[in-house]
């Protein structure tokens, strides 16, 4: 999973951030709206670059 969330946030920033945390949203309840709003965060700053940079970082760190 975490490697799919990956490749989606280098191709799409923030969809795979958006993914994640809906499948969390089976396991961890608690943990799905932070991570949600990352993932729209991450898209809505695509634009400026830092959301594409975040969004792999993220990734990154969901692969872990």
């Amino acid at each position: 999973m975490g490697l799919i969330v990956l490749i989606l946030n280098i191709l799409f920033p923030g969809w795979g951030t958006v993914i994640a945390a809906i499948v969390r949203l089976t396991a961890e309840k608690e943990k799905m709206m932070p991570t949600l709003i990352v993932g729209i965060l991450q898209f809505v700053l695509t634009s400026f670059l830092i959301g594409w940079f975040w969004s792999i970082w993220w990734g990154f760190k969901i692969y872990q």
